[in-house]
């Protein structure tokens, strides 16, 4: 039985020896990875610069979170007038539509009373460079004109008409003028 004992506290000695081996090789590469990720750095030296990493990720992580809230309402506003100028465009394609329509209807309605004209030429038209407001003007010239040649031309017929009412007056006045002049 000693011998047996004895036998027992050799092999819990080998594998507690077995067991401190393995310990001491974890402790090394532990040893080894703290030094790669550490250097020669004392650690109170490692803690003060992780603080100054940490507190400057903080700093940018604030700058950035405003940057961020900056952005968030540009893109509000924005959105905003997107919406107002989609509205607006909705509402100007119809207007657009209203009055298609509508220039459809009064050319149809023109085209029943006199010769045709179409939309593309009416297009034509508007796109030209020609001083409309001049021609207005030049015709409103000559109307007027035209509405005083009227006039004149009813006056005078009236003149006429009224000195062909008066019976042989004009005989009457050239019978002494035709007299001396035959003479």
């Amino acid at each position: 039985m000693l011998e047996q004992n004895l036998q027992n506290v050799n092999d819990t000695i080998h594998e507690l020896n077995a067991k401190i081996e393995e310990l001491n090789n974890m402790i090394s590469s532990n040893k080894n990875g703290i030094y790669k990720m550490f250097g020669e750095e004392n650690p109170v030296e490692v803690e003060e610069n992780v603080r100054r990493q940490l507190e400057t990720a903080r700093k940018n992580v604030e700058e950035r979170t405003a940057s961020l809230h900056n952005a968030e309402k540009v893109l509000g506003a924005v959105s905003a007038q997107y919406a107002q100028v989609s509205e607006e465009l909705k509402r100007l394609e119809e207007e657009k539509l209203r009055m298609s329509t509508e220039i459809d209807t009064w050319i149809s309605a023109f085209n029943q009373e006199h010769s045709s004209v179409r939309f593309n030429e009416l297009v034509e038209i508007f796109k030209s460079d020609y001083d409309w407001n001049s021609m207005r003007n030049e015709l409103k010239k000559v109307e007027n004109e035209y509405s005083l040649a009227c006039d004149r031309m009813k006056a005078a017929q009236a003149e006429l008409n009224s000195w062909q009412s008066v019976p042989n007056t004009r005989t009457e006045l050239w019978k002494p003028v035709e007299a001396y002049l035959l003479t």
